[in-house]
């Protein structure tokens, strides 16, 4: 199955849980969730590794997204990914 790298507000994150447990069910492997991050680790480098690590990426677009700018740029890193392939 493959590697899902879902992109998500924080403010999001029920919304987020409910998507990562659906796509378990279906044997999917979430890549990066809040629960592999590492308090003091460096953060962005993790979330860079997962997103190149992915199969695909799964943005929850919602208002909320689109104020952060973290989804913003793992969005943009994806298409830039997905353009040198």
């Amino acid at each position: 199955m493959a590697r899902v790298f879902i992109s998500y507000s924080s403010k999001d994150r029920d919304i987020a849980q409910h998507v990562s447990s659906e796509l378990k069910k279906l044997n999917h492997t979430i890549v990066v969730d809040v629960d592999e991050l590492v308090v003091g680790a460096a953060f962005r480098d993790a979330l860079m590794r997962a997103l190149v690590g992915s199969d695909v990426v799964v943005p929850l677009i919602s208002e909320n997204s689109m104020q952060a700018p973290f989804v913003i740029s793992e969005i943009g890193a994806a298409r830039a990914l997905a353009q040198t392939e």
